[in-house]
């Protein structure tokens, strides 16, 4: 007989011997597989050493499976890597084990998605002693401080040992191996390794993100800051650093609730992603199933999650997460064929995440080795994501950049054409009323044909006034055509008038708007230096200045609007020669409705703004200098912000009513009469109170000319 074969019979031997007298050692079945611990297994794989019973209602205990009479209900596993996929159970597990090294031995549960895991140990007098784990018991309880499930199988060598063991979850996959204690040190640091790069390569990517977005101010990094700390939290609970370092004490509510993070990461992913892709202008469809479809459905998984329904909620964020992929890839190629450029690293960011995800199920279904690199897929897969990300935002910031020097370049060849064109129509006006006073003076010479040379001048007079009014009149076409038009008064204040009364054939008063890239509406009333021809050029340059504030800069605060404004228009003026700029601008009161949360926030340069509530007239406070060279140009102007009411009337205005000569004795109609007015109306309907006015200006002028352009806007809150 060989020398095995005769240990064979020595083991066999003493382990009935051991059982008769009771020590907890298993007698083996003729037929049952029986896990051989020897020098050269550490790290193998033993599912397939186990026998397994499906316990779908929770209804069996230690005493019950260790029953003689219910062995028969244990089944052979044939899978290596234990995998039972998506379903909710508990599952028993027999597992015998003979140990002919010398050395300890640990079983490693690779994984960190179990609720609880009971090992039971059989004990001399034939009870069994319990050591539980998984996410259901705190971090500190663990006898092994490791980000994975380790148990003790301390059998002395030659001998034979039947353990029990419980796994619960809904996710049920526990590839197991066995480890010599002391192999298992190299086999954690491996681990601990690549989990502290990969964590502390998130760390820096959210804080780098987020000094980003604080010195920018652009949201897309704050987007990817709350992105990148969802994903984190997401990672740190499949991998368990979250179970030991934040889901403890007032935290530890959130142990048992996965799904809720893998939701919440992909919320933020599809906000970050459609902010980023700018889907609602150039993937409208796809924007819509994103915003109104998924994220949605992904909130339904929180509650179902919180609910406790955790497989569902699983198995929902499985199939949601999916989906949810093939849509941002194709909507990264929407965005690049429209011209983002910075959506091809978003493309090959969201592919890379994709790939790490498909090779760690591949992994977790036995088709690909178990080991370092597959193991932590998904992690690789999001390094790569994060770092492509990043250079998706580089590009995006650079391209804004590009488009911005374009948009500036443009408008400053706009306002270089148009001086040039006022300019050269000035001058040849100057020109030609020059040669008229000289002929004039000519004609003077002979006084006896002076009135045939008087009659004849005063023809071609007339003829050149005809032309002159009528290149005031086309000049006239052409500042209201840069007026706000009905259009988009009308389309964002439901209630309005505008009184708007030149001095002049052309005006230096304008009144203008436009909607910022916050959606707040701006509302200009502006009373250019000087009136006629000089007020009416200077306007078309304060609303040039302006648009540039607005739209080329991006601007949606009233004091960087004016700041921004005042700059441009010292540099414009400037450029002709006037070394300080000059004391030409406006006094200007700009108003941005901010409907969605009742707010008005304001800046005014001399102009007042007036709210009249419940009969009460409120004078804002405005500052005392004007958008142009001035003492005080280098303080900036001041921003306010105050409430709206329904039923608010607010008035905007120049000074061309309040110093209106005219009534009995020739004065001034004054701020203190046209209050008394406003308040006197403020109740009757827009288009009325327009006519009000007009009329009461009209008959306080009486027959002496008007004194200055006069313009009045009024708005009432909804």
């Amino acid at each position: 007989m060989s020398l095995i074969g005769r240990y064979s019979i020595v083991a066999i031997l003493l382990s009935v011997f051991v059982l008769s007298t009771k020590t907890g050692f298993a007698k083996v079945a003729p037929n049952e597989k029986v896990l051989v611990l020897n020098d050269n297994m550490s790290g193998e794989f033993i599912g397939d050493y186990f026998y397994i019973v499906k316990d779908t209602n929770y209804k069996w205990n230690i005493n019950t499976v260790t029953d003689p009479a219910f062995d028969k209900n244990f089944v052979r596993s044939d899978l290596k890597r234990s995998n039972f996929g998506n379903e909710e159970l508990a599952i028993w597990n027999k597992l015998t084990v003979t140990n002919q090294s010398d050395h300890e031995w640990l079983f490693d549960i690779g994984v960190w998605t179990l609720d609880s895991i009971s090992v039971y140990y059989p004990n001399a007098d034939g009870s069994y002693r319990v050591v539980n784990d998984g996410r259901a018991f705190p971090f500190a309880d663990k006898k092994y401080k490791s980000d994975s499930y380790l148990f003790d199988l301390n059998i002395p060598k030659g001998d034979t040992l039947t353990i029990y063991f419980r796994v619960c979850s809904f996710i049920m996959q526990y590839p197991t191996q066995v480890y010599v204690k002391e192999g298992y040190i190299n086999e954690a640091h491996n681990r601990d390794l690549t989990l502290g790069l990969y964590i502390g390569l998130i760390i820096l990517v959210i804080f780098y993100n987020f000094f980003i977005w604080w010195s920018t101010k652009d949201v897309d990094y704050l987007y990817y800051t709350v992105y990148a700390v969802f994903t984190a939290l997401f990672v740190g609970e499949i991998d368990g650093l979250g179970h030991e370092f934040i889901f403890n004490g007032i935290f530890s509510f959130f142990r048992l609730h996965g799904p809720l993070f893998v939701a919440m990461s992909s919320i933020s992913s599809i906000a970050f992603s459609v902010k980023f892709l700018e889907t609602k202008r150039r993937a409208r469809r796809l924007d819509k199933v994103l915003r109104y479809i998924f994220i949605p459905a992904l909130i339904v998984v929180i509650i179902i999650d919180l609910l406790g329904d955790k497989l569902l909620a699983s198995l929902l964020n499985q199939g949601i997460g999916f989906i949810a992929i093939f849509i941002l890839i194709a909507a990264a190629i929407y965005s690049y064929r429209s011209g983002l450029l910075a959506a091809r690293y978003f493309l090959l960011a969201k592919i890379s995440y994709f790939i790490g995800i498909m090779l760690f199920i591949l992994k977790t279904a036995a088709v690909l080795p178990y080991n370092t690199f597959y193991n932590h897929a998904i992690e690789t897969g999001l390094c790569l994501e994060m770092i492509l990300f990043s250079f998706a935002l580089a590009g995006k910031l650079n391209q804004y950049e590009k488009d911005k020097n374009r948009a500036i370049e443009k408008n400053q060849k706009l306002i270089r054409e148009q001086n040039t064109k006022l300019e050269l129509m000035v001058g040849e006006r100057t020109q030609e009323l020059q040669a008229e006073k000289l002929r004039s003076d000519e004609l003077l010479i002979d006084v006896t044909e002076q009135k045939k040379e008087t009659e004849k001048q005063k023809f071609i007079i007339e003829a050149k006034h005809k032309e002159i009014r009528a290149s005031i009149n086309y000049a006239e076409r052409i500042q209201r055509s840069l007026l706000a038009t009905h259009k988009i008064l009308s389309e964002n204040l439901h209630e309005y008038f505008v009184l708007f009364e030149p001095k002049d054939i052309v005006s230096g008063d304008f009144y203008w708007a436009n909607k910022l890239s916050n959606n707040n509406f701006a509302l200009v009333t502006a009373d250019s230096t000087g009136h006629g021809v000089p007020g009416a050029i200077m306007s078309i340059l304060n609303i040039s200045c302006l648009e540039k504030a607005i739209e080329a800069e991006k601007l949606t605060q009233p004091a960087d609007i004016l700041n921004h404004t005042r700059r441009k228009i010292i540099e414009t003026l400037q450029k002709g020669g006037v070394v300080h700029g000059g004391k030409d601008g406006m006094d200007v009161s700009l108003v941005c409705f901010d409907f969605a949360n009742r707010k008005m926030i304001y800046a005014s340069a001399n102009n007042p703004i007036w709210i009249i509530r419940n009969k009460t007239i409120i004078e804002l406070s405005v500052n005392k200098m004007p958008v142009g060279k001035h003492d005080k140009d280098h303080e900036s102007f001041t921003q306010h912000e105050v409430s709206i009411e329904k039923g608010d009337m607010i008035y905007t205005f120049t000074d061309g009513i309040p110093d209106q000569f005219g009534g009995p004795k020739g004065k001034k109609f004054m701020y203190k009469k046209l209050k008394e007015l406003l308040l006197s109306i403020a109740d009757e309907s827009l288009d009325h109170q327009k006519k009000i006015i007009a009329n009461v200006v009209k008959q306080w002028k009486g027959d002496l000319v008007q004194t200055d352009d006069i313009t009045v806007v009024g708005v009432r809150i909804q």
